[in-house]
């Protein structure tokens, strides 16, 4: 990818294009739904299953459980059935009222005159010159949206589609941008292959983030590809998709051999060691187990934060369990289970490793209450709204030779190798700082250095100059003329 920081032209061919011949992508599904994501949740009271698909049971239908099953073709849709397409189905709140179309997922209409649902909801339209891209996603949509592109966070998608110009007719929704192929003065150049026998391929990666603090598994990567047929003048486009999600992990081990509670960590079933890296949505799967000494245990709380300090404007922090519970309903892109101890000796937890937008760090912090007797009501398992986890019963006092330990873990957060991305830690705003950053240090590094081999040559050249006089009336250089007189 070339970022914004890159001194490097583009070949100048791309200048010698007029702006028209736009195709815009259709007949491919992009853009998924995922009812753990932040604001897409199943509608109806309906519920949202592991695999975050949404359980309609019979009376609701659509992906999110959004309409009623007897408002499916009536009147006044097609009896036919085909008025929306193969790729959804029309309804109607009212008998004879307007017909609407509801569109698979990743499918939505094709323009703002044509809504039968034959294209998808990410949109590019390709010019020689420029590409409009369209970004449509399943949640509630702000300017500030955490949607750019992928290695220049300032490059954000974040203009509303109906402010677009005529050209733009095709897109429906969300969020969209003009972005020039070549040194646009805010998204920089496109990644451009010409393979040499009158084709030339524009690509750019876009992050469509849920969650306004952090990424996790369930965002998106897309990539938007423009291809120019010289010869005749075609211009074809394309949206490809892909997922955040990845196992491959380090080769370690953790515990604590002074505490009363040992911990051991573990994903994709190798272990984990402190300070290690893992990629955004691994499952990270933490062992607790107590001391001979103690009968009993319980993970009372589990709470989050990116490694800065609290009084730091980047500090950004959250509690997944307390008192042994899970805390709210939400994060449930990161959300595996409550702990589970079928033996009171062992607690095992687990979650989906994610990136804080200040921080690529994430800091765990345990909180274990430990039990001489099994049966301790402050580490006995009970009922967290209807599912048996380790929540504790109230107790007025608390045994005094029951103790509480606190166990932190540290690991730093990369995307996974996807598209020509390798262990990029691409943050909100950070990446494209730090490459600038580290492209100037670099650049000024090497023009010092060089500046002090010129000047010791310079010295050295002087001083053989003035020794050589000393010793010599006359210098005949072979490849000069002669300095004698004639």
């Amino acid at each position: 990818m070339v970022s914004v920081c890159n001194i490097v032209t583009m070949q100048s061919l791309v200048v010698l294009f007029a702006v028209f011949a736009a195709v815009v992508t259709g007949g491919q599904p992009s853009g998924t739904f995922n009812c753990k994501r932040e604001g897409s949740p199943c509608m109806n009271g309906k519920t949202c299953k592991v695999d975050g698909t949404c359980d309609c049971g019979t009376d609701y239908i659509g992906y999110n459980c959004d309409v009623p099953i007897d408002k499916k073709e009536q009147s006044p849709c097609a009896a036919s059935g085909d008025q929306c397409g193969t790729h959804g189905f029309c309804y109607t709140d009212t008998p004879g009222t307007t017909a609407n179309c509801f569109c698979d997922v990743g499918w939505g209409p094709e323009s703002r005159t044509d809504e039968t649902c034959t294209a998808g909801r990410y949109k590019v339209v390709c010019f020689k010159d420029k590409m409009m891209i369209n970004i449509y996603p399943y949640s509630p949509l702000s300017p500030t949206s955490r949607i750019y592109l992928w290695d220049t966070p300032l490059c954000k998608i974040s203009d509303d589609y109906n402010t677009m110009s005529v050209d733009q007719q095709a897109f429906v929704g969300g969020r969209a941008r003009e972005i020039d192929h070549d040194s646009d003065a805010v998204c920089g150049s496109a990644t451009m292959v010409d393979d040499a026998a009158g084709k030339i391929t524009f690509k750019r990666v876009f992050y469509v983030g849920y969650n306004t603090d952090y990424s996790s598994s369930l965002d998106e990567i897309l990539t938007a590809v423009c291809e120019i047929d010289k010869e005749n003048q075609q211009v074809t486009s394309s949206i490809e998709m892909k997922s955040l999600a990845k196992d491959e992990l380090l080769d370690s081990d953790t515990t604590d051999e002074l505490l009363p509670v040992s911990l051991n960590i573990e994903a994709a079933g190798s272990p984990l060691s402190q300070g290690a890296t893992v990629d955004v949505g691994q499952t990270l799967s933490f062992t607790f187990s107590v001391d001979s000494t103690f009968n009993a245990m319980l993970l009372d709380g589990v709470k989050i934060e990116n490694g800065k300090l609290s009084s730091d404007a980047d500090f950004q922090s959250f509690t997944l369990l307390d008192t042994g519970c899970r805390v709210g309903s939400t994060h449930s892109d990161i959300w595996v289970d409550l702990p589970k101890g079928a033996n009171p000796l062992i607690v095992d937890f687990e979650f989906k490793a994610f990136i804080f937008t200040k921080s690529t760090m994430l800091k765990v912090i345990f909180s274990i209450k430990v039990c001489l007797n099994a049966g301790d009501a402050v580490c006995t398992h009970v009922d967290c709204n209807g599912a048996v986890s380790a929540g504790r019963r109230k107790r007025d006092l608390i045994d005094t030779t029951n103790q509480t330990t606190v166990l932190e873990r540290t690991f730093y957060v990369t995307y996974p190798d996807i598209l020509e991305l390798q262990n990029v830690t691409n943050t909100d705003g950070l990446l494209g700082k730090l490459e600038c950053e580290t492209s100037v240090a670099m650049i000024g590094g090497l023009g010092a250095l060089a500046l002090v081999v010129i000047l010791l040559l310079l010295v050295l050249f002087i001083q053989w100059r003035d020794h050589s006089s000393k010793h010599s009336k006359q210098i005949n250089l072979p490849y000069l003329p002669s300095t004698r007189p004639l």
